[in-house]
Parts: structure tokens; C-alpha cells; sequence
């Protein structure tokens, strides 16, 4: 009886959300139509390859970005589905379908190979399986010299809700086999296609990312838009090379330019600590430094080094950046427990309050393993932590690496990161020079310089992200539609509303200006800075 009341409540669930869909994009597609229709081309010579996805962010930018490639390259434009599901296309709902068509997409076709390839690649795939013998071998999967092996990982850590790869687990196979199946294809397919561009929405996961390091061995551009970026990448991880320039961008600025941007930012980071939430993190829906009536003290008080420990979700992209210095988060923890032993600090760890189901199970398993170190409930502000002496935080990448140099406590990363143009964190290249400075933090000075925080913090929210690139404001946007709103279908009609035959020649020009620039970013494009 629960299962079928289940299947009714989701049932419900799937038909209020198809009546959102075709409410709201029901003039996008008309607009579509009328705006795009002259830009079909006729006797096409070459291929677009887009993926085929439902969030509205990734679609409205794609609906310009694709059209544009394909006049510029006499192309039609393709689109592709990981596999058959559903009625419809990709087992998307029609609306979304009608969406693709909209912007006059030709074709479409799944990801599937004939029975001679699949042959072929089962063959592979057995090969490659039978020589696992550690989750490293995993990562280092390769298939005709193209590495493909992390994106099989992280698909298996996201989409089986697993912290690290389990050798033991059939369905990491499962993925093995869906990797290379997903190679061969695409090996083939732009051997024997004419692909000028593709345009994927993510370059992790298997569906897209075993596509896009394919494509980088052949030289076809591959760009990923949302309404606030625009990249074209040429490597793995190549949209996150600028974290490196961004001093040298900020230093470029006239004096009174940087005086906006450091104000700005530092405006931005006291809302951040005085509670609000997603200030500049759309994705945040609860803060983590919201002070409690009732603050117990959690800190021993003592006077041992204290380290805190900031975790970060196990299964959503760990390799995000490039350059980890660890498989995954998970792996990255274990060590952290094993060097805590080796030491006589005091260590804790804290989730961010809006950790995903899961997560404090495998964190409880971690602390059977290492109970000396001690688990903070999530809702323990920053701010507490401060003040009852916290001496140092680790994390790999997280948003802490600012934020806790901003309130005096030094951070040590745990490979590249948007801060690794700046000294206000350590960055260790190595595991081994992690594990020393870890082990001598008696020894370890690192210079804050509030200056160099509110400057990286300008430039990693601001500068990077172009507000209007698409929407009139996407600050304003998020706003007014509300955080669980974001990149839903209301953002269609969002789009449409305010949107006129001005503004849609601006983005066309924006656009086409950043496809002919060949540059790896649109903001390296920017003619004015953005002071919110």
C-alpha cells in the first residue's frame, strides 16, 4: 500500500512539474521560433553537437550560443541524449524537446553504439576491468591515450551516492562499461562527422566530459554558457586557469576601480557574516554563520593547536577544479584522520548546515575510525568557532579558504584553488609537503592581508561572473524568483518578460564578439567593471 501511494505522490509530483515547464516555456519557444527562424542553414556543411539537459539557466544561454556557431560554421545543429528513456527524447518532457527545436535544431540521436562497436567495446572494457586493483587504477582509466577515468569516478560517486569508488561494488563497473562505451562512440562518431563546435552545459560525469576530452584531442572548441559565463575550453579543467591571473588582472585596474571592487567586497563578506544567506553562493540555502541563542562552548579549553576540519559533499564533483591532491574527498578525510594520530592538537570537523541525506552517516563512520576527533553540530556558527580559538582550518577548495583569514584564522588547501594566486592561504603541491606542514603547525606563519582577501573576493564573484550577461541582472533574478527557483522553468518567463529587441541584438553581439575573440573566457572581454 506505501509503495503505491508513493508511485501516486510522485505521479502528482511529475505532472505539477510538466505543467510549470509548458506553462513557462510556452513563449520562450515561441520567441524562439520567430527570432531564429532566418538563421536556418540551408545546405549545412559541417555539425554543432549540442546536450540535450532541462535547466532553463544552461538553455536560454544555449538557445543563442548555438544558433550563432552554426551560421558561423554553415553547420545544422545536432543534438544528443545519453541514452533511451522516457516518451520523449532523453526522457525529457516535450516542452523541453520543443525547446531544442525552437532554435532550429535538425536532428537528434542518442548515445548508442552498433552491435559491432559494442563488441568492441565490451572487449576494452573487460580488459581495463580486470586489471583494477585500486581505486587509483580507476582514475587512471585511459582509452586510446585520452584519459576518461575521472569522469567515470565522480559519475559513480554522484549518481550512486557513494563517497569513494568501492572496488567491490558491481555498479563501479557498471560505469567502467558506460565509459568506454561512451568513448568508442564518440571516437567514431567525430571521426566520421564534420563537429565545427560543441556545447555542453558541465564538463564532468560521463556523458558530456568523456565527449569533451575527445573533442580536446581533435582541437574542436567545446563551450559551456550559463547566464552568467561564457567558456571555451581546449583542456580539462581549462576554465579554472584564471585563478592564477587574477592579481595581475586586479593590478591592471585604475585606482579608483579598485577601491570599488575592494569595497564592494568587503560590503559583501560582513552580509555573509552577519547571517545572510547566498550572498554571492546562489546554491547556499542556509548560512553558516548564524549565531545561537544558546552558544554551549564546544571548544576543549586547553592550550593545544585547535584545527578544524571544513568538509565538502562527498559526491558532487570533487575533481572540480583539477590539480586535487587526493582521489576524492573521502580519501582526503581518511588521511587527515591518520596524520590527527601522529599529532597532539585538538581536531574537530563540521558539515556546512545544508549537507545532502548521507552525508553524516559516512562522516560517522570516519569518526569510529578516529574518535579523538570531534564532531561539531553543523549549526555551530564560524563565528563561534572564532572566538572560542579555532588556530587553523583544512579544506581542498571550499569558501572557508576566504572567509576564515577574513576573521583571523589561517587555511590550508588541499590542491589548486581559486585562491592560488594569493598568500593568504597555504597551498601545498604535494602530499608530502601537506603532511609536513600539518605536522609542524607550531612553525607554519601565513600573512592575511585583508586587502588580498576582499581583492581575490571581487575578483572570483564579480569579475568572473557577468551579471547581465543574458538577464538584465541575475543577482536581481535570484532574488526575485527565490533560490529554489533558480534555473527552473520560471526562469523562461523571467527571460521573456523582460526582454526586448534591444536586448536580444545585445546578446547576439556579446555572443559573437566572444566566438570570433577565440578567448577562453567572456569576461576577459569586459569593457566596464561590475560594482553590484
Amino acid at each position: 500500500m506505501e509503495n503505491l501511494l508513493s508511485l501516486a505522490a510522485n505521479k502528482i509530483i511529475e505532472r505539477i512539474a510538466s505543467l510549470r515547464l509548458e506553462k513557462h516555456s510556452k513563449r520562450f519557444i515561441e520567441h524562439n521560433r520567430k527570432k531564429w527562424r532566418g538563421w536556418k542553414v540551408s545546405k549545412p556543411e559541417s555539425e554543432i553537437l549540442t546536450y540535450v539537459h532541462g535547466n532553463a539557466d544552461h538553455l536560454i544561454s544555449s538557445s543563442y550560443l548555438v544558433p550563432i556557431l552554426a551560421k558561423r560554421h554553415a553547420a545544422e545543429i545536432v543534438a544528443f541524449a545519453r541514452g533511451r528513456q522516457g516518451r520523449f527524447f532523453g526522457g525529457l518532457p516535450r516542452p523541453t524537446y520543443e525547446i531544442y527545436r525552437s532554435f532550429n535544431t535538425a536532428r537528434f540521436f542518442h548515445v548508442e553504439l552498433s552491435p559491432e562497436k559494442g563488441d568492441y567495446a565490451r572487449s576494452i572494457s573487460q580488459g581495463i576491468k580486470s586489471g583494477i586493483k585500486t581505486k587509483q587504477d580507476v582514475f587512471d582509466i585511459s582509452y586510446r591515450g585520452v584519459s576518461i577515468g575521472v569522469a567515470i569516478y565522480e559519475s559513480y560517486l554522484q549518481m550512486c551516492r557513494r563517497p569513494t569508488a568501492d572496488l567491490e561494488d558491481p555498479r563501479l563497473y557498471d560505469y567502467i562499461d558506460e565509459g568506454i562505451r561512451t568513448a568508442v562512440f564518440w571516437d567514431d562518431y567525430l571521426e566520421r562527422h564534420a563537429v565545427r563546435a560543441i556545447v555542453i552545459s558541465h564538463d564532468c560525469n560521463i556523458p558530456e566530459d568523456v565527449l569533451a576530452r575527445i573533442a580536446y584531442e581533435r582541437k574542436i572548441p567545446v563551450y559551456l554558457a550559463d547566464c552568467l559565463r561564457l567558456r571555451n575550453a581546449d583542456r580539462p579543467y581549462s576554465y579554472a586557469t584564471h585563478f592564477t591571473d587574477y592579481r595581475k588582472m586586479f593590478d591592471s585596474f585604475s585606482e579608483e576601480e579598485k577601491e570599488k571592487a575592494v569595497r564592494l567586497a568587503k560590503n559583501q563578506l560582513e552580509r555573509r557574516f552577519c547571517g545572510e544567506v547566498a550572498v554571492d553562493m546562489v546554491y547556499s540555502t542556509e548560512s553558516a554563520f548564524v549565531r545561537s541563542d544558546d552558544e554551549a562552548p564546544v571548544l576543549r579549553q586547553n592550550d593545544k593547536i585547535k584545527i578544524l576540519i571544513a568538509t565538502h559533499c562527498f559526491f558532487d564533483n570533487p575533481h572540480g577544479y583539477g590539480g586535487m591532491l587526493f582521489l576524492d574527498f573521502y580519501e582526503w578525510l581518511m588521511h587527515l584522520g591518520e596524520i590527527s594520530k601522529q599529532t597532539d592538537y585538538d581536531w574537530y570537523i563540521k558539515t556546512h548546515p545544508n549537507y545532502l541525506p548521507g552525508t553524516m552517516e559516512i562522516i560517522t563512520e570516519i569518526l569510529d575510525k578516529y574518535p579523538h576527533i570531534q564532531l561539531i553540530p553543523s549549526k555551530v556558527s564560524h563565528h563561534q568557532l572564532v572566538e572560542e580559538g579555532i588556530d587553523f582550518v583544512v579544506t581542498v577548495y571550499g569558501t572557508v579558504g576566504h572567509e576564515y583569514p577574513a576573521l583571523g584564522v589561517p587555511v590550508i588547501n588541499a590542491g589548486y584553488n581559486p585562491r592560488i594566486a594569493y598568500d593568504f592561504n597555504y597551498h601545498p603541491k604535494s602530499i608530502e609537503e601537506y603532511d609536513n606542514v600539518l605536522l609542524n603547525l607550531d612553525k607554519l606563519h601565513i600573512e592575511m592581508d585583508k586587502q588580498q582577501i576582499y581583492e581575490f573576493y571581487y575578483m572570483q564573484h564579480y569579475y568572473a561572473f557577468i551579471d547581465d550577461l543574458v538577464l538584465e541582472s541575475h543577482r536581481k533574478y535570484v532574488q526575485d524568483v527565490g533560490l529554489r527557483s533558480v534555473g527552473g522553468p520560471e526562469m523562461y518567463s523571467y527571460f521573456i518578460d523582460q526582454l526586448t529587441d534591444s536586448r536580444h541584438h545585445q546578446i547576439i553581439d556579446r555572443f559573437s564578439e566572444f566566438v570570433e575573440s577565440g578567448r577562453r573566457n567572456y569576461f576577459e572581454l569586459r569593457k566596464s567593471l561590475d560594482f553590484g
